[in-house]
């Protein structure tokens, strides 16, 4: 894996926030200029996608598409949401780069559950019978 590669992953890595959403959505042309600005390297949009795809194929990334649909009813691409998967935190521990424990850490939790932002199937049963008046969930809970 070359050096751009490993300084895109660094980079996204620093775009993200641990200790909220770990994910970023920072645009390509924010990358490019943060691989300049702190890795000293110059690279062109094109290269960029590039290294995404080759990142992404690896198993390294996963890449999120995201639209908003305007009044007038055209269709606007905003960035992609981009997270790391569970090789790829490995990979960067592996290197040493800080933050990338934390990372590790987050997408562990996430895996076995511990992770409580999204709710659960059952939750989402038990919250229903609660808003329910009490004939609605008898006839929920008895037997067919």
């Amino acid at each position: 894996m070359g050096n751009t590669k490993i300084s895109i992953l660094i980079t996204l890595l620093s775009c993200m926030d641990l200790k909220g959403n770990p994910y970023t959505k920072a645009s390509v042309l924010k990358i490019i200029q943060l691989l300049e600005k702190i890795h000293r390297i110059k690279v062109n949009r094109r290269w960029v996608f590039q290294c995404f795809s080759d990142l992404i194929n690896a198993g390294l990334l996963t890449r999120r598409q995201r639209y908003v649909h305007q009044n007038d009813g055209t269709i606007r691409q905003l960035s992609s949401i981009v997270a790391f998967t569970l090789k790829g935190a490995k990979l960067l521990v592996s290197k040493r780069i800080d933050g990338a424990v934390l990372l590790l850490k987050k997408i562990l939790a996430w895996a076995k559950g511990e992770d409580k932002r999204w709710p659960t199937k059952e939750d989402y049963i038990e919250q229903r019978i609660m808003e329910m008046d009490i004939q609605e969930a008898r006839l929920l809970k008895a037997p067919i």
